[in-house]
């Protein structure tokens, strides 16, 4: 469908994202299902390519090891995550635009990467953790005497 303007008009039919242009190239682009975690439970749960939302599933499946046997990269599922809350009609939903955030901000890109045996990772880490910063400790530690509750006495 299209507007009078030229505007692709975008339909929520059913939970699923539908438009004559736009989202069907990055649909194209997903996988058709993938494993996640809730941000607010931690429980597994399955992410299905257009739809919003996710399902619940008592798999003991860990996400990482099943989207790595699956062959997804980190794009396509933070890419699935970003649709599946936001609608797949969104910049965030492209797995090309999720990977150049995540090269930018100097996280892994590519193929899902699992622990080797002993919990320790195969591959390093994308950049070192930053040095401590001393304005932040100084601050922190020129703090430690303001009180920001007075009303809320020691017991």
């Amino acid at each position: 469908m299209k507007a009078a303007d030229g505007i692709s008009l975008i339909a929520n039919l059913g939970g699923y994202m539908t438009a004559e242009t736009g989202s069907a190239n990055i649909i194209s682009k997903l996988p058709k299902h993938c494993l996640s975690r809730d941000r607010l439970s931690g429980r597994t749960v399955i992410l299905i390519r257009g739809k919003i939302g996710a399902a619940k599933t008592d798999t003991a499946e860990i996400p990482e090891v099943y989207n790595h046997r699956l062959g997804l990269t980190y794009e396509q599922i933070d890419a699935m995550e970003y649709g599946s809350t936001l609608g797949f009609d969104v910049p965030l939903a492209d797995p090309d635009y999720v990977r150049r955030v995540r090269s930018e901000f100097g996280q892994p890109v590519g193929p899902i990467e699992v622990p080797a045996a002993g919990g320790k990772s195969a591959a390093k880490p994308a950049t070192a953790p930053p040095p401590p910063s001393p304005i932040r400790d100084s601050v922190l530690s020129n703090t430690a005497d303001i009180n920001l509750l007075p009303e809320f006495k020691a017991a």
